[in-house]
């Protein structure tokens, strides 16, 4: 693997991935989210030391009992480790895999049951927390494609819609699969130069039109080969125009990742 470049930019880190892209959250209030607060802050490297990681595993064990989890597919307590959003019923099965315009794609599974309403409350239920344990689950898709890569970059939002959500759920995502991988991620590797429709609904030619331009690289990628990671696939169009701008920037998209597919039954 090349090594990256020096600079901000490839680090995991970045403006448009929302304070949560760092901040390792399990839950979204009350003493989970204080718990999580006080093992986050501080000296960036104060976690490093055995100290810190021993604090550190002692407020995030101590959850269980103060701010048991909820699986977000039925509700009910999920035990475990605290990285599991689901119970043992709803957890995903094998990884869904495919080819996105002769691109290998995979995805943690299809757009449908505990995991759609898993990606529907980090996307739309301001839950920036389940980031943590769904970037986890992005791992298995990760290790079925067994590609080497420079860099991770999501797909982004436009500025007006990240300041009204306050994250871009795809950063916060390639920031946590970054954490567990090794990889960098470049956060802000792309940019939304138009804002479009919401695409849910529109087919896919109407998806094209829509986005046609409308995304584009910041500056040159030359040779930097690249895993584009998105919370949801459906029909690819949103995927085709990211890889478009970073081969226009020079990169070679090797891989796209994905929390979920969308199948025919399910309706960027």
């Amino acid at each position: 693997m090349k090594s990256a470049p020096n600079g901000s930019e490839w680090a995991a880190t970045g403006q448009d991935g929302g304070a949560a892209a760092i901040a390792p959250v399990v839950a979204p209030s009350g003493v989970a989210g204080a718990a999580s607060a006080a093992v986050t802050s501080g000296p960036a490297r104060a976690s490093d030391t055995w100290l810190g990681r021993s604090v550190r595993a002692l407020a995030f064990a101590s959850l269980d009992v103060l701010a048991p989890r909820f699986c977000v597919g039925c509700g009910e307590a999920a035990r475990g480790r605290s990285a599991e959003a689901f119970c043992d019923a709803c957890a995903p099965g094998a990884p869904v895999c495919w080819e996105a315009n002769c691109i290998p794609a995979s995805a943690v599974g299809f757009y449908r049951g505990p995991l759609e309403a898993a990606v529907h409350a980090l996307k739309y239920g301001k839950r920036p927390d389940l980031a943590r344990p769904l970037g986890d689950l992005l791992h298995d898709p990760w290790t079925e494609l067994a590609l080497e890569a420079d860099a991770l970059v999501p797909v982004p939002l436009h500025p007006r819609r990240l300041r009204e959500r306050g994250y871009n759920q795809a950063a916060l995502l390639a920031a946590r699969l970054a954490s567990a991988t090794g990889t960098p991620a470049r956060l802000r590797a792309l940019r939304r130069i138009r804002e479009t429709r919401p695409l849910p609904g529109l087919d896919r030619a109407e998806r094209a039109a829509q986005l046609a331009g409308a995304i584009v690289a910041r500056r040159p990628l030359t040779d930097a080969r690249i895993i584009l990671v998105d919370d949801v696939v459906t029909s690819g169009s949103t995927v085709d125009v990211c890889v478009q701008a970073l081969e226009d920037a020079g990169a070679c998209v090797v891989a796209v990742v994905a929390l979920a597919r969308a199948d025919s039954k399910s309706g960027s």
